[in-house]
C-alpha cells in the first residue's frame, strides 16, 4: 500500500522530469496547496478534427498514487 508521502514524492519527482524536459503539446499546473491536484491542457493531434482545439483536464491523484491511476476528467466539452 503506498502513503501519502510515497504520493508526493512520485509527483515531486514526475514534475522535475516535466520540467527539464517540456512538451509542447501539454501544459500542466498543480495546485499548489494539494500536489494531488492538477491540471492539464493538451493540444488536439495534428491531422485531425482536433488539431486547432486545446482540451482542459481535471487530474486528481489518490493517496494510493502511483499504485493506482490518477482520475482524469475532461473539462472541456
Amino acid at each position: 500500500m503506498a502513503t501519502p508521502v510515497a504520493a508526493a514524492k512520485r509527483l515531486r519527482k514526475e514534475l522535475q522530469v516535466l520540467r527539464r524536459d517540456p512538451d509542447d503539446t501539454i501544459v500542466l499546473q498543480h495546485d499548489p496547496d494539494n500536489l494531488l491536484s492538477w491540471k492539464a491542457w493538451i493540444k488536439g493531434p495534428e491531422d485531425t478534427p482536433y488539431q486547432d482545439g486545446v482540451f482542459q483536464l481535471d487530474i486528481r491523484c489518490g493517496l494510493d498514487y502511483p499504485l493506482a491511476p490518477p482520475s482524469i476528467k475532461f473539462v472541456t466539452k
